[in-house]
């Protein structure tokens, strides 16, 4: 077991909690946002960024992996990011608290390749 396998290990069984974990504490920590939508768009990053991965991994697992909607699915990563960025701007809490966006930010990189390779069950 190398130093890879241990960040592997880390990313795909904790990130994915971190990623929620955050999106959840972003959630809680926006009260003076009164506007429930901007309120989801500035925290639904760790969401969707989990659950595109998982979709690609359940699709590897189940052995249905497909470069079909390789383009949709590249795409649909534009969100998270999108969301990042939004709560920036529209994140009323605390703004120490966007220094968590470097564990979305790495995460996201590491979902966005594997989640790749699993989608089309190519890999490197």
């Amino acid at each position: 077991m190398d130093i890879f396998d241990i960040i592997r290990w880390f990313v795909f069984n904790i990130g994915i909690f971190l990623t929620i974990g955050i999106s959840i504490f972003f959630y809680v920590t926006n009260k003076s946002q009164k506007n429930i939508i901007f309120k989801i768009l500035s925290s639904i990053h760790g969401f969707f960024g989990s659950l595109l991965f998982l979709i690609s991994f359940i699709m590897w697992i189940t052995n249905n992996s497909t470069s079909k909607f390789l383009v949709l699915y590249q795409f649909l990563y534009i969100i998270p990011i999108i969301s990042i960025f939004l709560s920036f701007f529209l994140y009323k809490g605390n703004k120490i608290f966007l220094t968590l966006h470097i564990i979305n930010i790495i995460c996201l990189i590491y979902y966005y390749f594997y989640g790749l390779m699993y989608y089309c069950n190519q890999w490197l």
